[in-house]
């Protein structure tokens, strides 16, 4: 009748991480306005725990209960990072305040030379509490009332200094770079849930009051700021089932984002001098509202399936970015609220099998929508961006033989993104992709199987339309009696054209990264499964886990295990 549970967690991290970036701003007269050479290292350590304490209890009444859950997470980072740059500016700059400033007054120019150290410590810790109470009115209904304490305490301790030529240490502290910050973030949330269970048929509904209160305290400045914000959230959901499998799911949900602590700490961020990051100390939580719609339907005699999606959703209070640029083309990023953020996404899904001789085969396609509509500001002037993406994907896999299976899928994308502001910015891409997965099992314990990847990426830059290919294979030797041992001779990008293309659409700017991947390689690797099966049972095979350095998967290689 009572279920006491205990889930303990903790994580340790040391990390390195080294950087260097060359970085410049062209006016649209084709005049350079700055420049920046950034050379930029870091070491940190920190931990992660957590605790979870779950009480559950049942009473002789059917239908009735009791739940507390209580978990503690603290989460420890400590950060030392060195910034080297030199930034030239056109001009004069008159909101340089760090590093050594000096100007050429024949050429004009500005040059900045920065070298800092910079420490930063932050510290949190969370306390969660839920309580719930379900009470059954009836055969079919069942009220549930439920309370949610969380006191979330944050601290962020930012200590930049100059180096001292004289003492040849950090030792010059940088007061409007540093700062210590703390921020307390409580919530109370209680309410109620009335749910009706039919035979066909569930539906609930349900009505929460929170209130929360953001404390913060700028002990560097010597300011704090005091807020509180109460807010109604209702909840309803609808599940119907039909027959022959068939579901319908709708619910609807409201949802409180509370700004992280580097959202709120007012501190710039000069890590890189041409985009200055600094939180905002004003910022309100974001209330979001969520409606979705899911609906499967699968057929047991035909094995026809089908599975439709679509998620709808507004964000008052949005937290996006506010952009100024000064008269020499650095920006300064700032952390605002505003509204107008809308987003809606679907998927439908159908899947049916092909009559094709003797061969099991089946065939799956796939469609997909995305448009959000948000808001940024540039040099205080709202810019609105709407992006829309619509891809449509096909598959069919066979099972020629026992032995012998066959998947091949094509994909196409289309990307739109528009902005009010900045017309001139608009962008259109078009991304294509085909896979073909070949497994086959040989005599004497062997197996081969073999990826091939064709991708190809379109768009307003010409030097990023770019096609490739990518083809991996294996030959895999099963070893011992149960086949629980496995010997692996793979190749990677077999035609040395792996290449990888990131494209990233934000609010303010379209973002094109070419990074540099691994090429053609080899590799022998021993496996050795731990599994307890019955005699005579073997393992399933596991399908195909393909990878490469496109943008739309991810570097490395595939494997293929038959039990």
């Amino acid at each position: 009748m009572t279920t006491i549970r205990v889930i303990p967690s903790l994580s340790w991290l040391n990390s390195n991480y080294s950087n260097q970036s060359q970085a410049r701003t062209v006016t649209n007269e084709g005049v350079l306005a700055n420049s920046s050479l950034t050379d930029y290292n870091s070491t940190g350590s920190g931990f992660t725990g957590n605790n979870q304490l779950l009480l559950f209890r049942k009473f002789q009444k059917k239908g009735r209960s009791f739940s507390a859950n209580w978990t503690i997470a603290a989460n420890n980072q400590d950060n030392e990072g060195i910034n080297k740059s030199v930034n030239q500016f056109n001009g004069s700059s008159t909101s340089l305040t760090s590093g050594v400033i000096t100007k050429d007054t024949v050429t004009g120019i500005t040059t900045q030379t920065i070298n800092q150290r910079n420490n930063q410590q932050t510290h949190s810790m969370t306390n969660t509490v839920n309580v719930s109470y379900t009470e059954p009115l009836s055969l079919r209904q069942t009220l549930e009332f439920h309370y949610n304490l969380s006191d979330n305490h944050n601290t962020s301790n930012r200590a930049v200094n100059d180096f001292n030529g004289l003492t040849n240490q950090y030792d010059l502290s940088n007061t409007p770079l540093s700062n210590n910050f703390v921020n307390d973030y409580v919530t109370n949330r209680g309410g109620l849930t009335w749910q009706t269970k039919r035979l066909k048929y569930t539906y609930a509904f349900g009505l929460d009051a929170q209130q929360a209160s953001l404390n913060s305290n700028n002990l560097s400045r010597e300011t704090t700021l005091n807020r509180t914000f109460s807010n109604l959230l209702p909840n309803a959901l609808l599940t119907y089932n039909f027959a022959k499998s068939r579901r319908l799911r709708l619910n609807y949900r409201t949802r409180i984002n509370a700004p992280s602590v580097n959202q709120l700490q007012p501190v710039p961020n000069n890590t890189n001098p041409l985009n200055i990051q600094q939180g905002n100390a004003d910022l309100q939580p974001e209330y979001s509202h969520t409606i979705s719609l899911n609906y499967n339907q699968f057929d047991a005699a035909t094995f026809r399936n089908m599975f439709v999606f679509l998620n709808a959703s507004r964000t008052d209070n949005k937290i996006v970015n506010s952009t100024v640029f000064n008269s020499s083309g650095a920006q300064i990023t700032t952390p605002v609220n505003t509204s107008g953020y809308y987003t809606v996404n679907g998927s439908f899904v159908i899947g049916r099998p092909l009559k094709l001789g003797a061969q099991k085969t089946n065939l799956n396609l796939s469609t997909n929508l995305t448009y959000n509509q948000g808001m940024s500001f540039i040099n205080n002037q709202s810019n609105q961006a709407k992006n829309w993406l619509i891809g449509q994907g096909a598959t069919i896999s066979s099972n020629f033989t026992e032995k012998l299976d066959l998947n091949l899928t094509g994909n196409i994308n289309w990307q739109s993104a528009k902005y009010s502001l900045q017309p001139q910015q608009n962008t259109t891409f078009l991304n294509q992709s085909v896979t073909l997965d070949v497994y086959y099992q040989l005599p004497l314990k062997f197996t081969f199987s073999t990826n091939v990847y064709y991708n190809h990426y379109g768009g307003s830059s010409a030097s990023y339309n770019q096609s490739y290919t990518l083809w991996n294979a294996t030959l895999a030797r099963q070893l011992f009696k149960q086949n629980q041992g496995e010997i692996r001779f793979q190749a990677f990008d077999l035609l040395n054209q792996n290449q990888s293309i990131v494209r990233n659409v934000t609010d303010t700017y379209t973002e094109e990264v070419k990074s540099r991947v691994l090429n053609r390689y080899f590799m022998i690797s021993f496996v050795y499964n731990l599994r307890r099966f019955s005699a005579g049972i073997t393992a399933p095979r596991d399908p195909f886990q393909q990878q490469n350095g496109g943008g739309q998967r991810n570097g490395g290689g595939f494997r293929r295990n038959n039990g």
